[in-house]
């Protein structure tokens, strides 16, 4: 039977059984039919299993220089750094050298640490990011989810009036 045949059918019980005229037959398919639909239904819903993180690594990339802050899944931070912390001073921050050096001490840190699941949130549109995501991929730790958590303009801003010509 199609839906629309038994939902008509359903319309038309529930009618007689306003007036006390209906048969057991009918009731049984009814019950039988919604009992199968709830089935389906049950059927169709699955819980995801996610993966637990021991802690996040927070890159900010900017055109200038690169922040990245590690902390526990539980929000404590354990450690800040950037490429002006590790010595680098105004155009030699925006090189490939020093976020070669800023992997290394990251590596350190996760050594130390002995974490083995690592969430990633990037933020930023720095020419550093790429070359970060690159390295972090080649650790030994496991990395449970990278997510870009930079904001885009919906519309961007209001655009200047034009002048009257």
């Amino acid at each position: 039977m199609n839906n629309l045949k038994i939902s008509d059918l359903i319309y038309k019980y529930k009618n007689l059984k306003n007036h006390q005229l209906y048969a057991k037959n009918i009731d049984a398919y009814l019950n039988d039919y919604n009992s199968r639909s709830v089935e389906k239904k049950d059927i169709l819903v699955k819980k995801q299993n996610y993966k637990k993180v021991d802690s996040f690594l927070s890159i900010n990339c900017r055109t200038k220089n690169t922040h990245v802050t590690f902390s526990l899944s539980n929000g404590n931070v354990l450690h800040s750094i950037s490429l002006g912390n590790l010595g680098y001073k105004k155009a030699n921050r925006s090189n490939d050298f020093p976020s070669n050096d800023l992997f290394f001490s990251l590596n350190k840190l996760i050594k130390e640490n002995n974490l083995k699941s690592l969430g990633i949130k990037l933020k930023g549109f720095g020419k550093n990011r790429r070359l970060l995501i690159r390295k972090l991929s080649s650790l030994k730790i496991s990395i449970a989810y990278i997510q870009d958590i930079s904001f885009l303009p919906h519309n961007g801003c209001r655009s200047r009036k034009r002048p009257r010509k």
